[in-house]
């Protein structure tokens, strides 16, 4: 049985943001305006929380660079209770590291981003979300939002955001669906396949230059073949298509094999690191020994010089 289309979005996006670390980390500096070392430690904290109505709740995508910590949301569509789901997630995350001295807590909120994958024209480029509090005193939380398809393909490329171009293939779904005419339907459906073949080239561009490696170009277009074909292979122009060119457009299943052979990948390189972080500790605390020794030993010197010119020795 097919998947749901947010689900496949979901689970597309999470994948591409658990890359290989410099490709996460150049699309985390390009959404945030940062200026992270591309070869910076990165982590995948749990985002789940318990909300007020018991329900389990989880934001998509957490990722912490060195100390720094961006909370990422995509949606599809316009939601007017995303504002306070996105303070909800942040305030979640905040408590998780909250401090307190004299009496009063502090909660850090993380970075936060929505990522619209396809145009609404009600969104907002900014959340907003007033809190007003019975004193009178009020806050204005905000959130900033990134719509993909208000970016041409080129620009997304140039800000090394090619984990985004996947969900470019989404600009012509809406007028797809909403076509009668059968002319105006192959006529989009022609677009489509250009476009699609456009974006593998932008793909491929971008590994020559080297500015993705072959692993995340690959895992890229594989992402794009499976949200092109769990899209838009209901219409017989496109099955067609596939049938004649000879193209492999990947399934749910194959999906849900590359899906756990990224996530294994994705693992070891977190074994991996934490095996670095152990060693690193390990030597940071024979250095810490054996400057502790050195100093003994200077101690030592230093007595026994005392001593000799005492005539105590």
């Amino acid at each position: 049985m097919e998947e749901e289309i947010p689900e496949i979005f979901d689970r597309s996006f999470k994948l591409l943001m658990m890359s290989t670390n410099e490709t996460v980390i150049a699309s985390i500096n390009a959404l945030f305006g940062m200026k992270h070392p591309l070869n910076s430690a990165v982590s995948y904290p749990n985002t789940e929380y318990i909300a007020p109505n018991l329900d389990k709740r989880q934001a998509d995508m957490l990722i912490v660079i060195e100390d720094n910590k961006y909370l990422i949301e995509c949606q599809t569509h316009n939601d007017e209770t995303i504002a306070i789901r996105m303070f909800r997630y942040g305030l979640a995350e905040g408590e998780r590291s909250k401090s307190v001295e004299d009496g009063i807590m502090t909660v850090c909120f993380p970075q936060t981003m929505l990522i619209y994958l396809e145009s609404t024209q009600a969104a907002r480029d900014t959340l907003m979300l007033d809190l007003r509090f019975p004193d009178g005193g009020s806050y204005r939380y905000t959130c900033p939002v990134f719509k993909v398809l208000e970016h041409r393909a080129e620009e997304l490329e140039r800000q090394g955001l090619i984990i985004l171009l996947p969900f470019y293939l989404l600009k012509l779904r809406r007028p797809l669906e909403t076509t009668v005419n059968d002319e105006k339907r192959k006529s989009l459906i022609a677009e489509v396949k250009k476009l699609r073949n456009d974006l593998h080239e932008t793909i491929n561009r971008t590994a020559g230059a080297g500015l993705i490696n072959g692993k995340d170009a690959e895992t890229i277009r594989k992402i794009l073949d499976y949200i092109y074909k769990q899209v838009y292979n209901k219409y017989r122009e496109v099955q067609e298509g596939e049938m004649a060119d000879g193209q492999t457009v990947y399934n749910a299943e194959t999906f849900n094999v590359f899906e756990s052979l990224v996530m294994q990948r994705k693992e070891w390189e977190l074994k991996a690191r934490e095996n670095e972080r152990q060693r690193q500790e390990s030597e940071r605390q024979r250095q810490e020994l054996e400057k502790k020794l050195q100093e003994s030993e200077r101690q030592r010197q230093e007595l026994e010089q005392k001593l000799q010119q005492k005539g105590m020795l």
